[in-house]
């Protein structure tokens, strides 16, 4: 059996887990790692592969077969930033890694939600009135870096739908202010 049969096998066993996660904010569930993890682990010494995840320019997860190790398959997510409210550096940093693991797996595995961003697209009553400061700074961060790659700009442009057309408009006016 080749690396790619064993992972469809392994998608195949993956089955009767339970999102943990809660987001009241803006009512859904959402799968945690500890919702899947723990059963993905068992699924691959089974068929013997072992994923493995590393972060540097861009985040990758690395499906080894372990009786052929030089069969792989790699999935790739561009690398993100978080700015989360009474954090330090690491504490983001670690918020970035957590849900890019639980994303790459989630991507590997076919472990299937439904689409949080499509639910609030068109939806006004979800949508955010106006960019925070340290929104607006990350977002300037972003849009400034020349180091970009085009993945890593269309993720951060992702997030615009989210917002009002008044607060986008709001956001333009700032960052024209600002030289942008």
């Amino acid at each position: 059996m080749n690396v790619y049969e064993k992972l469809l096998k392994a998608r195949l066993a993956l089955k009767g887990i339970k999102k943990g996660g809660k987001n009241e904010y803006a009512k859904y569930d959402y799968y945690e790692l500890g919702d899947f993890l723990p059963k993905v682990m068992e699924i691959c010494s089974e068929v013997k592969i072992i994923p493995m995840v590393s972060f540097g320019d861009v985040a990758t997860l690395t499906i080894v077969d372990l009786e052929k190790p030089d069969d792989k398959i790699v999935f790739e997510s561009p690398m993100s930033a978080a700015s989360l409210k009474g954090c330090h550096e690491v504490q983001n940093l670690g918020a970035v890694e957590t849900y890019l693991r639980r994303y790459l797996y989630q991507t590997a595995f076919e472990i299937v939600e439904s689409d949080i961003l499509e639910q609030s697209v068109g939806n006004p009553a979800q949508k955010k009135d106006k960019f925070d400061d340290s929104e607006l700074r990350d977002f300037e961060v972003r849009i400034s870096a020349s180091d970009l790659t085009d993945r890593q700009k269309q993720a951060t442009l992702k997030m615009l739908p989210s917002y009002s057309r008044d607060a986008l408009n709001a956001l333009d006016e700032k960052l024209k202010k600002r030289g942008f």
